[in-house]
């Protein structure tokens, strides 16, 4: 088995991971950043709108919290939102100076999502991380935390079909959210919760994982592109069923404008009832002026050729449906971005309590530059206070394989049923308790894979199924309706 030693290890490569790898770099730290794709391109960054919520037009800084609070129905972490509303507007002027442009909008900045073939919020932190000096690896997946007693020294992985054993005197956990463990989602595919997996099996609470946010409208044309319609859409657009109902009005939804960022819960959740009542909805943009689609929020003109080329937008309503979309449960952090464990910090998606009981439009772009600067300059201060272990670590491949078991890509289409069926936008106690059995049977035919490449998808899939049932479980224990977790009985 091959050995790294690093100063600073980064799992994940969203802006959480590239800005905490950036703060350790810029310590002086030699950090490596790992992920299971394309450094900067495998995750749900390159899907979001570039919208960071921010204290400076319309909007100040106790205005920010208050919202974020409201949003999140108080359950959130009140020093966690008081530390974003604060440093947010820094740290999007430091990215400013490192080539990340905005347009001021109330509420906050946006970054253009595309600019010359780049994806650009990921291209400027990626440009910056290589500047600063990190190590990128890519087509990684993580199998399993090291630890020496109570403090995290590295981790054991795959990478291009070889053993890896990376040793780190600090680790900064970042590897996003798992709304892809869901049927319907719009996140990248491999997020599917590995880092809630991984810290769980090293003695880590998760907390409060019944809330997965889910955004109201992607588009659901069979056999097209499933895309996210940007927020504006929601209140620009009318929003219908096949019997031509609006929907705003028939769920008294009206005085909740903008839907798109702050009732998402709510939208979704009388989407998802049209749908189990057998109804098709549909998103019509056939009154769409050129104004309105000079929006900031319309995401330019590449968007609206997908709409009126692939969906036909200018002729016909688009279908769409819910989609999970963000996970507001997962990790306690201190203010440094510091974890239960020694050694190991946190930033990102996988982070509980900024977000409460449902996230704000916005704030999960401008969360990954906060806390990821936070958790990365941590992890440095740590590093610094270090030695490697001088000793060999013991590290075990994690047994899951079955002679006779499911193919990963069976088990994960599975697994992503039994999600939408039975946690999805509306949940019963019966179809939670249903949840839990199917997800138990499904543990039990086990995995079957061959060689160590196709390991590190059976590996992942493991860890799915693990938050799964860890989402169920949550959900099963909180009775009540709540922000993005809505109980029908």
């Amino acid at each position: 088995m091959e050995t790294i030693r690093v100063d600073v290890l980064v799992i994940g490569s969203g802006s959480a991971g590239l800005r905490a790898a950036i703060a350790a770099a810029e310590e002086g730290c030699d950090t490596l950043l790992v992920s299971k794709g394309t450094p900067g391109l495998g995750s749900a960054t390159i899907l979001s709108d570039g919208f960071f919520a921010s204290s400076g037009i319309a909007m100040d800084a106790d205005e920010h919290a208050r919202l974020t609070l409201e949003t999140g129905y108080n359950l959130n972490r009140p020093e966690l939102v008081r530390i974003l509303a604060e440093e947010t507007p820094a740290c999007l002027e430091e990215a400013g100076g490192h080539g990340l442009v905005f347009a001021r909008e109330p509420g906050g900045m946006r970054a253009p999502r595309v600019r010359l073939g780049n994806i650009v919020v990921p291209h400027v932190l990626m440009r910056w991380a290589v500047s600063a000096g990190v190590r990128c690896m890519g087509s990684t997946t993580i199998v399993e935390l090291l630890k020496d007693g109570d403090r995290v020294v590295g981790c054991m992985a795959i990478a291009g079909g070889r053993l890896l054993l990376i040793l780190a005197k600090a680790t900064a956990l970042c590897t996003g959210g798992a709304s892809a463990v869901y049927l319907s989602h719009d996140n990248p595919t491999t997020n599917l919760g590995d880092g809630y997996a991984l810290a769980c099996r090293a003695g880590i609470a998760l907390h409060d994982m019944e809330f997965v946010q889910f955004y109201p409208l992607v588009t659901g044309e069979p056999g097209k592109p499933r895309v996210l319609v940007g927020p504006p859409f929601a209140d620009i657009g009318m929003i219908i069923n096949d019997g031509e109902e609006d929907l705003v009005e028939k769920y008294g939804l009206g005085m909740l404008k903008p839907l798109g960022m702050k009732a998402r819960d709510r939208l979704s959740r009388a989407l998802f009832q049209e749908l189990l009542s057998g109804r098709r909805v549909f998103l019509d943009l056939r009154s769409m002026t050129e104004k309105d689609w000079r929006h900031p929020g319309a995401a330019g003109e590449g968007v609206r050729a997908f709409y009126e080329n692939v969906c036909c937008s200018r002729s016909k309503p688009v279908p769409v449906m819910p989609a999970a979309h963000f996970t507001m449960g997962g990790i306690a952090i201190d203010e440094f971005g510091g974890t239960e464990l020694k050694g190991l910090f946190a930033a990102g998606e996988l982070v509980w309590g900024l977000h409460g009981a449902n996230r704000m439009g916005g704030n999960a772009l401008s969360e990954t530059l906060v806390f990821g600067r936070r958790a990365g300059r941590s992890a440095a201060d740590e590093a610094r206070s270090r030695r490697h272990r001088q000793k060999s670590v013991r590290a075990f491949f994690p047994e899951f394989a079955s002679a006779a078991g499911l193919t990963p890509s069976t088990a994960l289409r599975r697994l992503r049923e039994i999600m939408w069926r039975c946690g999805g936008p509306v949940r019963t106690a019966d179809g939670l308790a249903r949840g839990l059995e199917l997800l138990d049977d499904l543990d039990k035919e086990g995995l079957t894979y061959h060689g160590i490449g196709q390991a590190a998808t059976a590996a992942s899939v493991k860890s799915a199924l693990a938050v799964a049932r860890c989402i169920i479980a949550s959900a099963q224990s909180r009775s009540e309706s709540i922000g993005a977790h809505y109980r029908e009985d």
